[in-house]
């Protein structure tokens, strides 16, 4: 088994990979501590904000069979296109909102890619000027809600995983989860974070990362990172844990 790890290092050093990036090239999988912490769950409950079409859904019930899923997507076609796809399913619910800091409407962008829809106008920058990705089509007025709302009307006792792809909203549906977060109802999170301003007013990740600290959340690690040709980091995914879960 040695002769086999030093074979390995050697290796990998040839390739001009550390040992030590191996490990974490290998790791880096959000999923790993997802399963770490529920794979014998008896119960799980899992928010999926973003649902977009349905793939966070699929990967979630490979890994979690047993699981229910409360899904949220604001984009209609999507919203539809959910509401069939897992029709009949009482173990996924789907909603057509958009989850933010309270309970309302707002103005909601359709850019040309649906996955950079977003509450909040594509910023004015370098990197999205190259990206017609975030350029706006259309503006279409959305029901907005929150997961303190969501957590009372549904009578939910705990959030077992919290996955939030919100297109820099992502600390407004952090905000709707005040009472939540301060009571400690949500075990992990999983949220993506930006380190540049794809939309207008995004707090980034630092901002993200210290409201989730003042209500005692920890960042467990960053996976997906997404680097400019520069060089520079522009986004990723990140988990932060309750607390009282020590791994």
């Amino acid at each position: 088994m040695i002769k086999i790890r030093k074979y390995i290092v050697r290796y990998l050093c040839r390739l001009n990979i550390t040992p030590y990036l191996y490990y974490t090239y290998k790791w880096n999988n959000p999923f790993i501590i997802k399963k770490k912490l529920f794979s014998d769950a008896k119960e799980l409950l899992i928010f999926d904000v973003g649902a977009f079409d349905g793939r966070s859904i699929e990967l979630y019930k490979k890994s979690f069979p047993k699981s229910k899923i409360f899904s949220f997507e604001p984009t209609p076609n999507m919203y539809h296109y959910l509401k069939n796809e897992y029709s009949g399913r009482k173990d996924i619910k789907i909603f057509n909102y958009a989850l933010s800091s309270n309970k309302g409407e707002a103005t909601f962008n359709i850019n040309n890619s649906l996955l950079t829809n977003s509450l909040l106008d594509s910023s004015k920058n370098e990197y999205t000027n190259s990206e017609s990705s975030y350029n706006t089509k259309e503006k279409i007025i959305v029901e907005t809600e929150t997961i303190d709302n969501i957590f009372k009307n549904e009578k939910i006792s705990k959030i077992n995983i919290l996955k939030i792809d919100a297109q820099g909203a992502d600390v407004m549906v952090l905000r709707g989860a005040e009472e939540t977060l301060k009571n400690k109802k949500i075990d992990l999170i999983y949220v993506e974070v930006e380190f540049l301003q794809l939309y207008e007013n995004q707090p980034l990740f630092h901002e993200l990362s210290l409201y989730l600290h003042s209500h005692g959340y920890y960042l467990y690690s960053l996976y997906n990172i997404s680097v400019s040709k520069k060089g520079q980091m522009i986004y990723g995914d990140a988990v932060f844990l309750n607390p009282d879960i020590k791994i």
